[in-house]
């Protein structure tokens, strides 16, 4: 209960308050740093290109990703989260009894 209670709040200070500068730069060199490490196999490559495949994204993603990342601003990145993050809205899956959570 307590988890499901932490994201909920997180959701609601992102839309309501945004995120930081600082927040964003450690997303970002996450998102970068971490991207590469997902090409370890054939089989993860070939993953990653059928994912692309069907989102539609262009050939040249892998080699623009970075640098589409990078370009994204505080306030772009808050608008998204205004828009997009809606507490009351949020549906979580769990499986066993939890302690503290009524089934919806």
């Amino acid at each position: 209960a307590e988890a499901v209670d932490v994201i909920r709040a997180e959701w609601d200070r992102m839309r309501t308050t945004g995120i930081t500068r600082s927040e964003l730069e450690e997303a970002k060199r996450y998102l970068i740093g971490s991207y590469a490490l997902g090409f370890d196999s054939n089989g993860k490559i070939a993953d990653a290109l059928v994912s692309m495949q069907r989102a539609g994204l262009p050939r040249d993603h892998i080699s623009r990703r970075n640098d589409l990342i990078q370009a994204l601003t505080v306030s772009e990145v808050n608008a998204a989260a205004a828009r997009l993050f809606r507490p009351e809205e949020l549906r979580v899956v769990i499986v066993g009894k939890p302690q503290g959570l009524e089934s919806d």
